[in-house]
């Protein structure tokens, strides 16, 4: 028996209509299970769609150690800001992570248990109204 890494790719994290700022309050994350296997991001990918000539949204992810956001914000993914038309957004993992005192050209960061997803929508044609859809791209160990 020899391990080896498993690489998944887009594969669904998040998805929300939107119309007005919001955020998803501090949730479990997918595959993420105490005892199971480390999940290690390679990259997010966000989509926005449809938009209208003028919306635009900005979008965050806030990552923590607990349901109850023991010790506050640990680690910020931060989506550059889409913009009008059908759009994609790449962040490559870990994003800003040295808070938490990881090396991040050293140490490989696996997805912290739980996160928040924010988002700021702007526009006037006639409401913001829109579908957000993250996905993650990732490697696990295994046989």
């Amino acid at each position: 028996m020899s391990l080896m890494w498993r690489n998944y790719f887009a594969v669904d994290f998040f998805t929300q209509a939107v119309t007005v700022d919001a955020d998803t309050g501090i949730i479990a994350s997918p595959l993420v299970a105490e005892g199971g296997q480390a999940i290690f991001p390679i990259f997010f990918v966000l989509t926005g769609t449809p938009f209208s000539g003028d919306e635009t949204d900005d979008v965050t992810i806030e990552w923590h150690v607990d349901a109850a956001g023991t010790g506050g914000v640990l680690a910020t993914t931060t989506f550059g800001q889409l913009l009008n038309g059908t759009e994609e957004r790449l962040e490559v993992w870990p994003g800003d992570i040295t808070a938490v005192g990881f090396n991040v050209s050293r140490d490989m960061v696996p997805l912290f248990p739980f996160h928040k997803v924010l988002w700021d929508t702007e526009g006037v044609a006639p409401t913001p109204a829109h579908t957000l859809t993250i996905t993650m791209s990732y490697l696990v160990m295994g046989e």
